[in-house]
């Protein structure tokens, strides 16, 4: 599949998981629902087992004030879910309501089964869960990102998958999709239960993508975060078609116990993040950089998955409640992570399109907000004035706005450059300056010197080799036949030599031109601090070469000149 044709597919699923996520975070301002009630936690990523008692039989803790005490349920009571509707019994094990919708509950009393009619009533958003909200968006903004700006790279192609079915998955779970239909509901949480699988074998994927060959350690945590995302993932399938057709109960049979639940609820989320430490172990340089932050980022999410697993599988004394805020608050950490890995530290080398997006995202934010609040003050000010009066003064509001766009944005690109961006603005602009500085140089071996100086203090590089053209065929001790000299050559770009079989050591060339000709070529070593070369930063480095390439040439000139000058006078 071509590049563009991998762009287009996956931004389309980044703006279907957008539509998505807001459809679902309005279900939970709007719809969803709550009886009042708590009961094991059940799941088809996550199972408490709870011993004893005849299967499809609950007992249950009522809330105080709740629509379930008040219509008759109390602590203790037994629920008969064998004598529920499939669909009824689908809302009540997975606690899947809609809000206003009325289920008659069948309570094990003493004189036999009563029948108390409960209403759901809207449920209240919690804080972390409207963090969790927040940190939905900002994934898929992330995933759009990165597919968009490197739709060729296979590394940017599984992130941005990766991210995309996290997300899906946990749009999709039962607590979170609700709608008036449980049969289409009870489909979607299996979706729901295999994209949330599928997100762990993709980490491990992830991680095998970085320093091949992979070694059997690494091969085996790969395999074993396969095989245990695909039994978690039937699992998950099992347990919705178990409460639909009642031949299981997932609290009980051979769902419950301490091994199952290891298996579904542990290991799914263990051997892909050692998977991602043992690859980390074995990069280095870019590769380490990347791989770390994108391992930091996500494996906090991981790890809050499996405490909550192991607390809730050795029946660790904890508030249930506490195991949802510290996954709420990591699906929100995971992005903050995974931005400033992409601005500070260059995750995948668009940091400088993320700088533009965010100055303009910054200044439209602040024009809207500012229209905003001057559209109420001035309508409390003129509250009672005339319609046209109005009309007037939101005219005069916009054209003033309209006129400091520009001193707007250039604040909030300073801003900023301050925060995420100074170093690496500054540093572009000291190798820029230097470039246009080289013509000024009068001697070659200072500014040979002095180049190799600049891009190491402020491009960071490990070494800088100046590959020069000289009358026997070679540019330094390299053929002018060899790939990278043919290609710099042709291309007069700049150019990965990891991509070529060359005798050039470095990471990248790039081209010194004079008058149309290639004269050299400036090779740059991997950065000391292991991060990338990124897009703004080779533009400098190109802007350099070119000139201290013309002054080099031109400095070469004068001295033929002056020798032929002095053999003639001679």
């Amino acid at each position: 599949m071509s590049t563009s044709a991998w762009r287009r597919l996956l931004l389309g699923l980044c703006g279907f998981s957008l539509i998505q996520a807001g459809v679902t975070v309005w279900i939970a301002f709007a719809v969803s629902g709550s009886l009042g009630i708590v009961r094991s936690t059940t799941s088809p990523s996550f199972v408490a087992g709870t011993p004893g008692g005849p299967p499809f039989v609950d007992r249950v803790t009522v809330f105080p004030y709740g629509p379930a005490v008040r219509a008759g349920l109390r602590t203790g009571d037994l629920v008969d879910l064998r004598q529920l509707s499939p669909a009824d019994r689908y809302r009540w094990i997975f606690e899947h309501f809609w809000a206003g919708e009325r289920i008659s509950v069948p309570v094990v009393r003493r004189n036999g089964v009563d029948r108390i009619s409960v209403t759901a009533e809207k449920a209240p958003v919690r804080w972390d869960s409207a963090l969790a909200y927040i940190g939905w968006v900002w994934v898929l903004l992330f995933a759009a990102l990165i597919v968009w700006r490197r739709a060729e790279s296979t590394e940017a192609r599984v992130l941005g998958v990766l991210l995309v079915a996290w997300v899906l998955a946990t749009t999709f779970q039962p607590n979170n999709w609700v709608t008036p239909w449980s049969a289409p509901d009870a489909v979607v949480s299996v979706f729901g239960a295999l994209l949330t699988y599928l997100g762990s074998a993709l980490f491990a994927t992830y991680a095998m993508l970085f320093a091949p060959p992979s070694t059997l350690l690494r091969r085996g945590l790969a395999w074993l975060s396969y095989g245990s995302a695909a039994i978690a993932a039937l699992y998950g399938m099992l347990a919705v078609v178990g409460v639909w057709t009642m031949l299981a109960d997932p609290i009980q049979t051979w769902y419950s116990g301490v091994l199952p639940q290891v298996i579904t609820s542990i290991l799914p989320m263990l051997f892909p993040l050692l998977c991602a430490l043992v690859t980390l172990a074995q990069t280095s340089g870019a590769e380490r950089a990347r791989m770390a932050w994108a391992s930091t980022s996500l494996g906090f999410l991981y790890l809050a998955n499996i405490a909550t697993g192991v607390i809730g599988t050795f029946h660790i004394g904890a508030n249930p409640y506490i195991f949802l805020i510290v996954n709420n608050i990591a699906i929100f950490v995971a992005p903050v992570g995974l931005t400033y890995a992409l601005l500070s530290r260059r995750l995948l080398d668009i940091g400088f399109a993320v700088n533009r997006a965010a100055v303009f995202s910054g200044v439209s934010i602040i024009v809207v907000g500012i229209f905003m609040l001057g559209e109420w003050v001035l309508g409390t000010w003129f509250s009672k004035a005339s319609h046209m009066t109005n009309l007037e003064v939101s005219a005069a509001l916009a054209i003033g706005l309209g006129f400091s766009v520009r001193a707007i944005h250039t604040r909030v690109d300073g801003a900023l450059d301050r925060v995420f961006f100074r170093k690496r603005h500054e540093d572009e602009t000291a190798i820029r300056a230097f470039a246009d500085e080289a013509a000024e140089v009068t001697d070659d071996a200072t500014l040979l010197w002095r180049t190799k100086e600049t891009l190491e203090m402020h491009a960071g590089a490990s070494f800088v080799t100046l590959a020069m053209k000289d009358h026997t065929g070679h540019f330094g001790d390299v053929s002018e036949n060899d790939p990278a000299i043919v290609a710099l050559h042709e291309r007069h770009k700049a150019l990965d030599l990891q991509t070529l079989s060359t005798a050039l050591q470095g990471e990248f060339a790039f081209p010194m031109v004079a008058r149309g000709r290639l004269v050299g070529a400036l090779v740059l070593g991997p950065k000391r601090s292991g991060e990338s070369y990124a897009p703004d930063e080779s533009h400098a480095i190109m802007h350099l070469a070119h000139n201290v390439g013309s002054a080099l040439h031109i400095l070469f000139l004068a001295k033929v000149l002056q020798e032929h000058h002095l053999g003639a006078n001679l």
